[in-house]
């Protein structure tokens, strides 16, 4: 099976020129690289898990004895299921709109058309989540940032706490920002979240938390942002939610790769009504 998988990779390979063949391969490189570190940190796990389970066992019979306390905090990747953040911001789901039927689509540049014709044989080809957020869906927030000038902040695998006592904390996979600030987060209008083990479903109510967050993190802060909008994506399926209020709209339709103007529309209406507003 591994001799076949290398087939279809260097058959691929051999599809693009040479310039292109050497900007995959270093992206391989990179990504080999994490593969490793990711090896190296599992190894020392399993050297200290012994001492972890003893330590575990320990707290526990402090906790026991009342000379400590349970630490409960939740995070936006406990929140699994609708009813767990429906219950928990006393939100209303509503799953009966197709939320951009008018959408207009946005032509994407020719650098990312040519990086998805590049790279999704390629991230088809590894079939991992990591190789999806890399060659797939990062570019495509990127390419919002670029068609507005950048004046669009990209943050991904950011700590975003807000409120650690009701669960909004924890890193986001992808927030998009109305603001141009690369170091922190200001204005959050998008949060995305790669699904799980390809599952959409599994990945709704952690993205409707981070919105949650994005709206109070406004609000506390009086950014006049009154839409919030979210995605959970397999790279290949987007399904789009709006956040008003305290309703969040799960839109009807799922949105394809092959329809990447679509995507970027979407993607792009918050931008194009916030940043329109604030050069006026």
């Amino acid at each position: 099976m591994l001799k076949e998988n290398i087939a279809t990779v260097i058959k691929i390979l051999e599809s693009f020129s040479d310039a292109q063949q050497e900007r995959i391969i270093e992206h391989l490189r990179d990504y080999i690289a994490d593969m490793e570190d990711e090896l190296k940190w599992t190894q020392s796990f399993r050297k200290t898990q012994d001492k972890l389970v003893e330590a575990a066992k320990l707290a526990k019979q402090q906790i026991a004895q009342g000379q400590g306390q349970a630490m409960d905090y939740v995070a936006y990747s406990d929140f699994t299921t609708l009813s767990k953040v429906k219950t928990t911001f006393n939100l209303t789901i509503d799953e009966t709109s197709r939320l951009f039927p008018d959408i207009a689509p946005l032509e994407p540049s020719d650098y990312l058309k040519t990086t998805l014709h590049e790279f999704l044989p390629l991230a088809n080809a590894i079939n991992t989540e990591k190789a999806r957020s890399e060659l797939i869906i990062a570019p495509v927030l990127l390419e919002v940032r670029r068609q507005f000038n950048f004046q669009v902040g990209f943050f991904s695998g950011t700590d975003f706490n807000v409120d650690q006592t009701v669960g909004l904390n924890g890193y986001c996979d992808y927030i998009l920002t109305a603001s141009p600030e690369m170091y922190e987060i200001y204005a959050p209008v998008v949060t995305l979240v790669e699904a799980k083990n390809e599952n959409i479903k599994s990945g709704l109510g952690q993205c409707i938390a981070e919105m949650v967050a994005a709206q109070r993190f406004n609000q506390q802060n009086e950014i006049p942002i009154d839409v919030i909008y979210g995605a959970v994506t397999t790279g290949m399926i987007w399904k789009f939610i709006k956040l008003v209020s305290q309703t969040a709209f799960i839109d009807l339709n799922d949105y394809f790769i092959k329809e990447v103007d679509q995507i970027l529309g979407i993607l792009s209406t918050p931008f194009a009504q916030h940043l329109s507003h604030r050069n006026k």
